[in-house]
Protein backbone atom coordinates (compact mmCIF):
# COMPACT_ATOMS: atom_id res chain seq x y z
CA UNK A 1 0.00 0.00 0.00
CA UNK A 2 2.87 2.36 0.77
CA UNK A 3 4.36 1.63 -2.66
CA UNK A 4 1.00 2.48 -4.20
CA UNK A 5 1.08 5.84 -2.42
CA UNK A 6 4.56 6.50 -3.79
CA UNK A 7 3.55 5.56 -7.34
CA UNK A 8 0.44 7.70 -7.23
CA UNK A 9 2.34 10.65 -5.87
CA UNK A 10 5.04 10.41 -8.53
CA UNK A 11 2.38 10.65 -11.21
CA UNK A 12 1.19 14.01 -9.93
CA UNK A 13 2.22 17.08 -11.93
CA UNK A 14 4.04 19.21 -9.39
CA UNK A 15 4.80 22.76 -10.46
CA UNK A 16 7.86 24.40 -8.95
CA UNK A 17 9.24 23.40 -5.57
CA UNK A 18 6.09 21.73 -4.30
CA UNK A 19 6.16 18.38 -2.53
CA UNK A 20 3.24 15.98 -2.72
CA UNK A 21 2.24 14.31 0.56
CA UNK A 22 0.59 10.92 1.07
CA UNK A 23 0.17 8.83 4.19
CA UNK A 24 -0.43 5.25 5.23
CA UNK A 25 -1.34 5.23 8.90
CA UNK A 26 0.34 6.86 11.86
CA UNK A 27 -1.12 10.31 11.21
CA UNK A 28 -1.59 10.98 14.95
CA UNK A 29 2.08 10.22 15.67
CA UNK A 30 3.25 12.31 12.73
CA UNK A 31 1.21 15.17 14.11
CA UNK A 32 2.28 14.93 17.76
CA UNK A 33 5.87 13.64 17.90
CA UNK A 34 8.50 16.37 18.24
CA UNK A 35 11.60 14.23 17.81
CA UNK A 36 13.18 13.39 14.45
CA UNK A 37 15.89 10.98 13.39
CA UNK A 38 17.29 11.33 9.86
CA UNK A 39 17.84 7.65 9.21
CA UNK A 40 19.02 7.94 5.62
CA UNK A 41 20.15 10.81 3.41
CA UNK A 42 21.55 10.18 -0.05
CA UNK A 43 22.11 12.03 -3.31
CA UNK A 44 22.27 9.79 -6.37
CA UNK A 45 24.20 11.42 -9.18
CA UNK A 46 23.48 9.69 -12.48
CA UNK A 47 26.80 8.91 -14.19
CA UNK A 48 25.73 7.57 -17.59
CA UNK A 49 22.70 7.88 -19.84
CA UNK A 50 21.99 5.82 -22.96
CA UNK A 51 19.40 6.47 -25.67
CA UNK A 52 18.41 4.93 -29.00
CA UNK A 53 16.36 6.15 -31.97
CA UNK A 54 14.81 4.11 -34.77
CA UNK A 55 13.75 5.13 -38.28
CA UNK A 56 12.83 3.51 -41.56
CA UNK A 57 11.61 -0.09 -41.84
CA UNK A 58 8.65 0.76 -44.05
CA UNK A 59 7.69 -1.63 -46.92
CA UNK A 60 10.88 -3.40 -48.07
CA UNK A 61 13.40 -1.31 -46.18
CA UNK A 62 15.37 -2.34 -43.11
CA UNK A 63 15.16 -0.03 -40.08
CA UNK A 64 18.11 2.13 -39.12
CA UNK A 65 19.17 2.97 -35.60
CA UNK A 66 21.13 5.60 -33.78
CA UNK A 67 22.61 4.92 -30.34
CA UNK A 68 24.13 7.53 -28.05
CA UNK A 69 25.75 7.40 -24.62
CA UNK A 70 26.72 10.47 -22.60
CA UNK A 71 28.98 10.08 -19.57
CA UNK A 72 28.91 12.46 -16.64
CA UNK A 73 31.84 14.86 -16.54
CA UNK A 74 34.57 15.00 -13.95
CA UNK A 75 33.42 16.60 -10.69
CA UNK A 76 35.61 16.29 -7.62
CA UNK A 77 33.99 13.76 -5.31
CA UNK A 78 35.13 15.52 -2.12
CA UNK A 79 33.63 18.80 -3.32
CA UNK A 80 30.39 16.99 -4.18
CA UNK A 81 30.28 15.27 -0.82
CA UNK A 82 30.78 18.61 0.94
CA UNK A 83 27.61 19.85 -0.83
CA UNK A 84 25.72 16.76 0.37
CA UNK A 85 27.01 17.21 3.93
CA UNK A 86 25.90 20.85 3.86
CA UNK A 87 22.44 19.74 2.68
CA UNK A 88 22.21 17.23 5.53
CA UNK A 89 23.22 19.88 8.07
CA UNK A 90 20.71 22.27 6.51
CA UNK A 91 18.00 19.64 7.03
CA UNK A 92 18.95 19.25 10.69
CA UNK A 93 18.80 23.00 11.25
CA UNK A 94 15.47 23.23 9.41
CA UNK A 95 13.89 20.72 11.76
CA UNK A 96 15.40 22.44 14.80
CA UNK A 97 14.09 25.83 13.68
CA UNK A 98 10.61 24.31 13.70
CA UNK A 99 10.96 23.11 17.28
CA UNK A 100 12.01 19.50 16.70
CA UNK A 101 14.67 17.67 18.66
CA UNK A 102 16.95 15.96 16.14
CA UNK A 103 18.38 12.67 17.36
CA UNK A 104 21.94 12.07 16.19
CA UNK A 105 23.30 8.74 15.03
CA UNK A 106 25.32 8.42 18.23
CA UNK A 107 22.19 8.98 20.31
CA UNK A 108 20.19 6.51 18.22
CA UNK A 109 22.79 3.78 18.74
CA UNK A 110 22.07 3.81 22.47
CA UNK A 111 18.30 3.45 21.97
CA UNK A 112 18.02 0.74 19.32
CA UNK A 113 19.68 -2.51 18.34
CA UNK A 114 19.52 -1.55 14.66
CA UNK A 115 22.74 -1.28 12.69
CA UNK A 116 24.03 2.24 12.04
CA UNK A 117 26.79 2.94 9.55
CA UNK A 118 29.10 5.81 8.69
CA UNK A 119 28.72 6.67 5.01
CA UNK A 120 31.09 8.27 2.56
CA UNK A 121 31.19 8.64 -1.22
CA UNK A 122 31.16 5.12 -2.63
CA UNK A 123 31.53 5.65 -6.39
CA UNK A 124 29.40 3.93 -9.03
CA UNK A 125 27.48 1.31 -7.08
CA UNK A 126 25.19 -0.44 -9.51
CA UNK A 127 23.54 -0.55 -12.88
CA UNK A 128 19.77 -0.39 -12.92
CA UNK A 129 17.13 0.67 -15.45
CA UNK A 130 17.91 4.33 -14.68
CA UNK A 131 21.60 3.92 -15.44
CA UNK A 132 24.82 3.99 -13.47
CA UNK A 133 24.86 6.29 -10.50
CA UNK A 134 27.04 7.30 -7.59
CA UNK A 135 25.38 7.26 -4.18
CA UNK A 136 26.77 10.19 -2.17
CA UNK A 137 26.18 10.41 1.59
CA UNK A 138 26.98 13.15 4.11
CA UNK A 139 30.47 12.74 5.46
CA UNK A 140 30.95 10.98 8.79
CA UNK A 141 27.25 10.73 9.63
CA UNK A 142 25.71 7.67 11.24
CA UNK A 143 22.75 6.54 9.17
CA UNK A 144 20.53 3.49 9.40
CA UNK A 145 21.13 0.70 6.91
CA UNK A 146 18.28 -1.65 6.05
CA UNK A 147 17.58 -3.04 2.60
CA UNK A 148 15.58 -6.13 3.56
CA UNK A 149 12.39 -7.23 1.85
CA UNK A 150 10.49 -6.16 4.96
CA UNK A 151 12.36 -2.89 5.32
CA UNK A 152 9.24 -0.79 5.98
CA UNK A 153 8.44 -2.81 9.08
CA UNK A 154 12.03 -2.44 10.26
CA UNK A 155 11.87 1.35 9.81
CA UNK A 156 8.63 1.50 11.82
CA UNK A 157 10.26 -0.60 14.54
CA UNK A 158 13.17 1.84 14.56
CA UNK A 159 10.74 4.75 14.97
CA UNK A 160 9.15 2.93 17.91
CA UNK A 161 12.55 2.31 19.52
CA UNK A 162 13.45 5.99 19.23
CA UNK A 163 9.96 7.35 19.98
CA UNK A 164 10.55 9.64 17.01
CA UNK A 165 9.68 10.28 13.39
CA UNK A 166 12.30 8.61 11.22
CA UNK A 167 12.94 10.36 7.89
CA UNK A 168 14.62 8.98 4.77
CA UNK A 169 15.70 11.53 2.15
CA UNK A 170 16.78 10.51 -1.36
CA UNK A 171 17.58 12.87 -4.24
CA UNK A 172 18.37 12.03 -7.86
CA UNK A 173 20.46 14.34 -10.04
CA UNK A 174 20.24 14.18 -13.84
CA UNK A 175 22.54 15.94 -16.31
CA UNK A 176 21.43 15.12 -19.86
CA UNK A 177 18.30 14.70 -21.97
CA UNK A 178 17.95 13.39 -25.52
CA UNK A 179 15.97 14.48 -28.55
CA UNK A 180 15.33 12.50 -31.73
CA UNK A 181 16.05 14.99 -34.49
CA UNK A 182 14.78 13.03 -37.48
CA UNK A 183 13.32 9.72 -38.49
CA UNK A 184 10.08 8.03 -39.46
CA UNK A 185 8.71 4.92 -41.06
CA UNK A 186 9.99 5.80 -44.54
CA UNK A 187 13.05 7.87 -43.61
CA UNK A 188 16.33 5.96 -43.56
CA UNK A 189 18.05 8.29 -41.15
CA UNK A 190 17.90 8.22 -37.36
CA UNK A 191 19.64 10.92 -35.35
CA UNK A 192 19.89 11.80 -31.68
CA UNK A 193 21.12 14.94 -29.98
CA UNK A 194 22.05 15.45 -26.34
CA UNK A 195 21.07 18.52 -24.33
CA UNK A 196 21.94 19.83 -20.85
CA UNK A 197 19.42 18.76 -18.24
CA UNK A 198 20.52 19.40 -14.66
CA UNK A 199 17.38 18.40 -12.78
CA UNK A 200 16.91 17.16 -9.23
CA UNK A 201 14.01 15.06 -8.00
CA UNK A 202 13.35 14.05 -4.43
CA UNK A 203 11.73 11.26 -2.44
CA UNK A 204 11.26 11.42 1.32
CA UNK A 205 9.63 8.80 3.51
CA UNK A 206 8.72 9.37 7.15
CA UNK A 207 8.08 6.46 9.50
CA UNK A 208 6.35 6.25 12.86
CA UNK A 209 5.56 3.15 14.87
CA UNK A 210 2.11 2.71 13.33
CA UNK A 211 2.55 3.87 9.75
CA UNK A 212 4.41 5.99 7.24
CA UNK A 213 4.12 8.93 4.89
CA UNK A 214 5.63 9.93 1.57
CA UNK A 215 6.78 13.34 0.35
CA UNK A 216 7.74 13.44 -3.30
CA UNK A 217 8.83 16.08 -5.78
CA UNK A 218 9.06 15.95 -9.56
CA UNK A 219 12.36 16.90 -11.25
CA UNK A 220 13.27 20.57 -10.86
CA UNK A 221 15.41 21.83 -13.75
CA UNK A 222 18.27 24.29 -13.27
CA UNK A 223 19.62 26.71 -15.93
CA UNK A 224 22.02 25.31 -18.54
CA UNK A 225 25.01 27.61 -18.00
CA UNK A 226 26.90 24.96 -15.99
CA UNK A 227 28.12 23.36 -19.24
CA UNK A 228 31.81 24.17 -19.82
CA UNK A 229 33.31 25.60 -23.03
CA UNK A 230 33.90 22.18 -24.62
CA UNK A 231 30.24 21.24 -24.30
CA UNK A 232 29.36 17.66 -25.25
CA UNK A 233 32.59 16.06 -26.44
CA UNK A 234 32.47 13.02 -28.72
CA UNK A 235 34.80 10.31 -27.43
CA UNK A 236 33.99 7.50 -29.88
CA UNK A 237 31.72 6.64 -32.83
CA UNK A 238 31.02 3.77 -35.18
CA UNK A 239 28.54 2.16 -37.60
CA UNK A 240 27.43 -1.36 -38.44
CA UNK A 241 25.96 -2.87 -41.64
CA UNK A 242 23.93 -1.34 -44.48
CA UNK A 243 20.42 -1.68 -45.83
CA UNK A 244 20.07 -3.96 -48.88
CA UNK A 245 17.75 -1.34 -50.43
CA UNK A 246 19.99 1.68 -49.83
CA UNK A 247 23.55 2.39 -48.85
CA UNK A 248 22.51 3.89 -45.50
CA UNK A 249 24.08 2.41 -42.43
CA UNK A 250 21.77 0.26 -40.33
CA UNK A 251 23.20 1.31 -36.99
CA UNK A 252 25.33 4.17 -35.76
CA UNK A 253 26.66 4.64 -32.26
CA UNK A 254 28.42 7.47 -30.53
CA UNK A 255 29.72 8.19 -27.08
CA UNK A 256 30.13 11.61 -25.48
CA UNK A 257 31.19 13.17 -22.23
CA UNK A 258 29.97 16.52 -20.99
CA UNK A 259 32.30 19.34 -19.97
CA UNK A 260 31.16 20.67 -16.59
CA UNK A 261 31.84 23.95 -14.84
CA UNK A 262 32.13 22.42 -11.38
CA UNK A 263 31.51 25.63 -9.43
CA UNK A 264 28.25 26.37 -11.25
CA UNK A 265 27.09 22.77 -11.32
CA UNK A 266 27.59 22.18 -7.60
CA UNK A 267 26.21 25.64 -6.88
CA UNK A 268 22.93 24.68 -8.54
CA UNK A 269 22.91 21.30 -6.81
CA UNK A 270 23.36 22.93 -3.40
CA UNK A 271 20.70 25.57 -4.07
CA UNK A 272 18.14 23.09 -5.41
CA UNK A 273 18.75 20.58 -2.62
CA UNK A 274 18.04 23.26 -0.03
CA UNK A 275 14.91 24.44 -1.85
CA UNK A 276 13.59 20.90 -2.09
CA UNK A 277 14.36 20.26 1.59
CA UNK A 278 12.46 23.43 2.52
CA UNK A 279 9.48 22.48 0.37
CA UNK A 280 9.42 18.91 1.67
CA UNK A 281 9.56 19.77 5.36
CA UNK A 282 7.16 22.70 4.95
CA UNK A 283 4.71 20.37 3.21
CA UNK A 284 5.04 17.85 6.04
CA UNK A 285 4.25 20.55 8.59
CA UNK A 286 1.25 21.77 6.59
CA UNK A 287 -0.23 18.39 5.69
CA UNK A 288 0.73 16.15 8.60
CA UNK A 289 1.10 18.47 11.58
CA UNK A 290 -1.27 21.38 11.03
CA UNK A 291 -4.12 19.40 9.42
Amino acid sequence: MLLAIVAATLSANAQGFVAKYGTFGGKKEQKELKKVFIGDFVVRQILQRYATAKAGGGLTNDPVYAHMTVDFGNVNKDAYQAVVTDAYNYTVQKFKSLGYEVITGDDAKTKTDKELKTYEVTGAQNMDRLGKHSAIYPKDKLLYDNNSLFGNNAWMKLAKDLDAIVFKFAFQVEYVSYKQESGGTFVNKAELSAHPYLAISQTALCYVSKGAGSLLMNPQKAPDDWVGPEGFKKTSSGSVGASWFTSDKISTSSKYSVDINQEKYLGYVKDYLQKEIDATIDTFIKEAVQN
